[in-house]
C-alpha cells in the first residue's frame, strides 16, 4: 500500500505527459534576460513521453505478477530514454535546447519517481531490471546537468527553468527513496540501488543549486535568491509534467 501510495504523484505526471501534445510542448515561458523553456523538440516529447509510458506499463505488469513483460517493458523505456536524451543534447545551442532539456530532465524525474516504488516485494532480474532504468535515468541527468554548465554563462542563462524544475523534483524523489526503504519490502540489492540513488540525486540537486545561484549572482539577481534555484516546481508546478508547465 505504502508503495502505491508514492507511485501517485509520478502516475498523475505520467498521465498529464501522455495527454499533451508536441505541438503544445513548452510554450513561451521564459525568466527575465533569458530565452528560457520555449517549444521542445517534437522528437524529444514523443521519445520521452514514450521512456514514462513504458515505466507506466511495468509497474501495470509487475502488479499482473507478469515479471518478464515488465522486465521488457523497463527495456524499452530505456531506449526511449536514451533516444530522447541524445536528441536533447544535439539541440542546446538552438532555439528548442533549453525546452528539450526541461522535457527530457522532466522524464528522468518521473521516471526515477515511478521505479522507486516498485521495488517492493520484487527481487533477482526484475530488481537488475529496474535498477538498471533508475540508473540511466539519474546519469543521464547528471550528464545533461554538466552539458548545460558546460555552456558559456549567457547560453546557460536560458536553462534556469531547467535547474529549478529539477531542483524540485529531485526533492519529491528523496521522500519517495526515504519512504521506499524504510516502509518496502526489499532484498539487499533493491536497498542499496536505493541508498545509491540518494547518494547521486542529493549531489545533483547541490550541484544544480549551485549553478542556479551563479547564474543569479551573475544577472544581478535574477533568477535566484542565493539559497537555491529560482522557483521550485513542487507537484506538478512549473517545469514539470502537470499545469503550470511541461508538456
Amino acid at each position: 500500500m505504502s508503495s502505491t501510495l508514492r507511485k501517485a504523484p509520478a502516475l498523475a505526471l505520467a498521465a498529464a505527459l501522455l495527454a499533451a501534445s508536441p505541438a503544445a510542448a513548452h510554450q513561451g515561458r521564459g525568466p527575465g534576460g533569458g530565452r528560457g523553456a520555449g517549444a521542445a523538440s517534437s522528437r524529444v516529447v514523443l521519445k520521452a513521453r514514450a521512456a514514462v509510458r513504458a515505466v507506466d506499463l511495468a509497474g501495470q505488469r509487475l502488479d499482473d505478477g507478469d515479471s518478464a513483460k515488465a522486465i521488457s517493458q523497463l527495456a524499452a523505456s530505456r531506449r526511449y530514454l536514451a533516444a530522447a536524451q541524445k536528441t536533447a543534447l544535439s539541440k542546446l545551442s538552438g532555439t528548442t535546447g533549453p525546452g528539450s532539456i526541461e522535457v527530457v530532465l522532466n522524464a528522468e524525474d518521473a521516471i526515477a519517481a515511478q521505479v522507486s516504488g516498485l521495488y517492493d516485494g520484487q527481487d533477482g532480474t526484475t530488481v537488475d531490471a529496474l535498477t538498471q532504468t533508475l540508473k540511466l535515468a539519474l546519469d543521464d541527468r547528471d550528464a545533461a546537468v554538466a552539458a548545460v554548465a558546460a555552456l558559456d554563462d549567457t547560453t546557460e542563462a536560458d536553462y534556469v527553468d531547467a535547474y529549478s524544475s529539477v531542483s524540485g523534483a529531485i526533492t519529491d524523489e528523496l521522500d519517495g527513496y526515504a519512504g521506499a526503504i524504510s516502509d518496502d519490502t526489499l532484498t539487499t540489492d533493491a536497498k542499496t540501488a536505493l541508498t545509491d540513488a540518494t547518494t547521486q540525486a542529493t549531489a545533483t540537486q547541490t550541484a544544480v543549486n549551485a549553478r542556479a545561484t551563479a547564474l543569479g549572482d551573475s544577472s544581478g539577481g535574477q533568477g535566484g535568491n542565493g539559497d537555491g534555484p529560482p522557483r521550485g516546481h513542487g507537484d506538478g508546478g512549473q517545469g514539470g509534467f502537470g499545469p503550470g508547465g511541461g508538456f
